[in-house]
C-alpha cells in the first residue's frame, strides 16, 4: 500500500481507481475485512464453547454519540461502515462453513457457489448501471464483487494447501519418519 498511496502514480496498474471501477489496490481492505470475519467465526466458536464470555456493546467513535439508543450497536456508523461490516459478515459466513461443514467437497461447493454468485451479482449491478462498483462509496456492488473474489481466492488457497498437505507433506514425512513397527534393541 506504500507504493499505491505514496508512489505518485508511478505504479498505475496497482493504483486505486479514480471513481468507479476496481483495481488491485482496491481489494486490500475488503480482503482484510473478509479474513477478519473468518477469524471472528473461530473466536465466536471458542466463546460459545467456554460460555464465559460476556459481550458489551458500546459506542466508541466519539463522546457525543448516544449510548442508550437503538443505534448503539452500530455506533456512529456511516453507510461505508455498514458496508464494511457486510464485508466482515461475508467472511464470518465462510468461517462458519469451515467450522460446520466436515467434508472438503461440501466446503468448496458452498464457498464457490457463494463466491461466484456474489461476483456475478456485483458485476451485473455495475454493468447495468444500477449500482456501480465504487470503492470510495463502498457501494453494495463493490462489497459483492470483492466479497465474491475473496471467497474464490480463499477456496483456491484451501485447495492448494489441501493438495500440498496431501501430496507433498505426506510424501516428505514418509521418507523422514522411521518405521515405528520395528522395536529398537538395547
Amino acid at each position: 500500500m506504500i507504493l499505491v498511496d505514496d508512489g505518485d502514480g508511478a505504479y498505475e496498474r496497482i493504483d486505486h481507481s479514480p471513481w468507479n471501477g476496481c483495481t488491485l489496490a482496491d481489494f486490500v481492505m475488503p480482503f482484510f475485512l473478509f479474513i477478519v470475519g473468518v477469524a471472528i467465526a473461530f473466536a465466536l466458536k471458542v466463546s460459545m464453547i467456554t460460555e464465559s464470555s460476556q459481550y458489551q456493546y458500546r459506542c466508541c467513535c466519539d463522546e457525543d454519540c448516544p449510548q442508550n439508543t437503538e443505534n448503539a450497536l452500530l455506533g456512529c456508523a456511516s453507510p461505508s461502515s455498514i458496508s464494511s461490516i457486510l464485508s466482515g459478515t461475508i467472511g464470518i459466513h465462510y468461517g462458519h462453513v469451515l467450522i460446520h461443514f466436515k467434508t472438503h467437497k461440501g466446503r468448496l461447493k458452498h464457498w464457490l457457489l457463494m463466491g461466484f454468485s456474489l461476483l456475478v451479482l456485483g458485476i451485473l449491478l455495475h454493468f447495468t448501471k444500477a449500482i456501480p462498483i465504487n470503492k470510495q462509496l463502498y457501494s453494495f456492488s463493490y462489497v459483492c464483487f470483492t466479497g465474491g473474489a475473496a471467497g474464490i481466492v480463499l477456496s483456491a488457497f484451501y485447495i492448494l494447501v489441501h493438495w500440498i498437505v496431501k501430496h507433498v507433506f505426506v510424501a516428505l514425512t514418509k521418507e523422514r519418519v522411521p518405521n515405528i513397527d520395528h522395536q529398537v534393541e538395547s
